[in-house]
């Protein structure tokens, strides 16, 4: 008990500790430039105005952080260079960075304080992407140090992050020193989730289980959502922004099916009920659902498809939430691996519809915190699995070793220890090529009064010291064939002195053995010599009916002695008995 508070406290200490690591680094700014603005002031309404008009015409501006009307056709946004009239600076801003968020066109203007405009306009297939954090760029109007405002009108806007990242900067996203950074931790991330792919492939090999599959099918959509996002598809292929989008999108909602499916497939047996399961199924094919219409850019549905993503993906955590819980409660142990990965992903989850749905919320990706979630994921879903993979792997050696035992015992008799029949006879042929050429077949003698004069116990206990006086080792084979009659299989140069050793001992050892006997328990056996060489089709059964028919010559002879016969081929004794050696006790 105390171990697995140890352990449950160490999951939630290191899920704590990484997201109290990176909600810092998402809430730090995206560019680091020296020279940046940020937009200051809106205004919305139609596009019939073109916006050298709508400026001249002294609009009242909403300065209000965050309050953007997504309903209008066209958002303006007024941003303020802020330099003395005839300021040289050679960090004026010369870009404009924004989040890759769905928009039909975006229309910059420069304003300079002598009322002179210059103009550019970018369709949202036409702007450049950039890196890291799945924004783009667009080259400014240009800017002097006469220009006092740089107005950005955006048409069809999607979603309020359009407006909250908007910014002028004088480079290029991923040019600072701690975006470089980020782009070496993101590249060192995108390593840590190449490694799984492999484990899961050479782990299905062996465990066949499909949560391996959905693992394997998750770190690929995270693979992609972060080669997207980061920018890195730009050194193998060139992508249009709708293209990125769509792949961004379609990586995402990756991510939450296979998430669903990985935890339906690999929390235990009776761990989840058979209803949360279905929900994590139904759960999947919901996120699969929205993720087509919202990655297919519908044009009539607007930011309708946006809204739909959101929402359904909010239906997605506190189901979440209930698997583990339910989970947690079961006594499950696979999902406290599945906590440690899906926490940082949880609240950055959370973070991303709480920031979309609340207008006064500055809308964010928390993708610090996704990363790191990312990250955790690959590294506690990764020893989840191979703790799974020890686990059956425990399992499956153990219900090897109960059916090997189940087949010794098949094949041993519990009365004398001793194999039986089953499991001589179907290794007869691998046993003479070891070497086993002597076939003696022992009966003991009269053995029906021990059983009638002492009763069955005594029976048994005469039949194990028998047992005990053929003394099996590495050259004698011994087993009991049922009832009183054995059998034994030798190897060596002095088979015949072996075999005749052990019959001629089992008097005095069940007399030793077993007190009370008012008589010697004597034996007869009939012994075949088979040639080292030849005659290796000769089977089992057939080598025992001949024994049997010396072990009657003995018997006949007068009890307590053996017949011997070395083999050469099975003459025709159709109608007779051919009398073998005898050698009396």
């Amino acid at each position: 008990m105390g171990r697995d508070l140890l352990f449950r406290a160490l999951v939630w200490c290191i899920a704590l500790i990484g997201a109290g690591i990176a909600l810092p680094a998402a809430a730090m700014p995206t560019v680091s430039g020296a020279s940046v603005q940020r937009a200051a002031c809106s205004v919305s309404g139609p596009a019939n105005i073109s916006l050298a008009r709508l400026t001249a015409s002294q609009p009242v501006w909403n300065c209000a952080a965050g309050n953007f009307d997504l309903s209008q056709e066209r958002t303006v946004l007024r941003m303020e260079i802020g330099r003395e009239p005839g300021t040289v600076d050679e960090n004026l801003p010369r870009f404009l960075i924004g989040r890759s968020a769905t928009f039909k066109r975006i229309e910059i203007l420069a304003e300079d304080r002598d009322g002179s405009m210059r103009t550019r306009g970018y369709s949202f297939g036409e702007v450049q992407p950039g890196l890291p954090d799945l924004r783009y760029s667009a080259a400014l109007p240009a800017i002097t140090g006469h220009t006092r405002f740089v107005y950005i009108a955006v048409e069809g806007a999607g979603q309020q992050i359009v407006f909250d990242q908007l910014e002028l900067a004088d480079e290029l996203p991923g040019n600072a020193s701690r975006e470089r950074g980020l782009l070496l931790f993101l590249a060192v991330l995108c390593g840590m989730i190449m490694m799984p792919l492999a484990f899961n492939l050479a782990f299905y090999r062996i465990l066949r289980e499909p949560f391996l599959l959905w693992h394997l099918a998750l770190s690929i959509c995270a693979l992609a959502q972060i080669v997207l996002t980061a920018g890195f598809y730009t050194w193998f292929v060139d992508l249009s922004m709708q293209q990125l989008r769509a792949g961004v999108v379609v990586s995402l909602g990756g991510m939450i099916v296979s998430a669903a499916m990985f935890a339906a497939h690999f929390i235990e047996p009776g761990k989840l009920s058979p209803a949360m399961r279905r929900a994590l199924m139904f759960g999947a094919l919901w996120a699969g659902f929205i993720t087509l219409v919202h990655a297919s850019a519908i044009e009539n549905l607007g930011r309708y498809s946006s809204d739909l993503f959101y929402f359904g993906s909010a239906m997605m955590l506190p189901l979440f939430a209930m698997v583990m819980w339910s989970a947690i409660r079961s006594g499950s142990r696979a999902i406290w691996f599945q906590l440690i990965g899906w926490t940082p992903l949880f609240l950055a989850g959370s973070a991303r519809v709480i920031s979309y749905f609340v207008p006064e919320l500055t809308q964010t990706d928390a993708n610090g915190l996704f990363h790191f979630g990312i990250a955790l994921e690959c590294v506690a879903t990764a020893l989840g699995v191979a703790d799974r993979f020890m686990i059956v792997r425990r399992q499956r050696d153990q219900a090897i070793s109960k059916a090997r035992l189940s087949e010794a015992l098949s094949e041993c008799d519990p009365l004398t220890g001793l194999m039986n029949r089953r499991g001589i006879e179907p290794r007869f042929a691998e046993l003479r090529a070891l070497g086993f050429h002597t076939f003696a077949l022992i009966d003991l003698d009269r053995f029906k009064l021990v059983n009638d004069t002492h009763g069955h116990a005594v029976g048994d206990a005469v039949l194990q010291a028998v047992a005990q006086a053929l003394e099996p080792d590495e050259n004698v084979l011994a087993m009991r064939l049922g009832g009183e009659e054995f059998v034994l299989l030798l190897r060596g140069s002095d088979t015949h002195r072996m075999a005749e050793q052990r019959r001629t001992a089992i008097p005095t050892r069940t007399a030793g053995e077993v007190p009370g006997l008012d008589r010697l328990v004597t034996a007869s056996m009939g012994l075949i010599e088979m040639p080292l060489e030849g005659l290796e089709a000769t089977s089992f059964n057939e080598l025992y009916v001949r024994a049997d028919e010396l072990l009657y010559q003995a018997k006949e002879a007068g009890r307590n002695r053996a017949v011997f016969e070395k083999l050469i081929g099975f003459p025709d004794r159709r109608g007779e008995r051919r009398p073998g050696k005898q050698v009396a006790a």
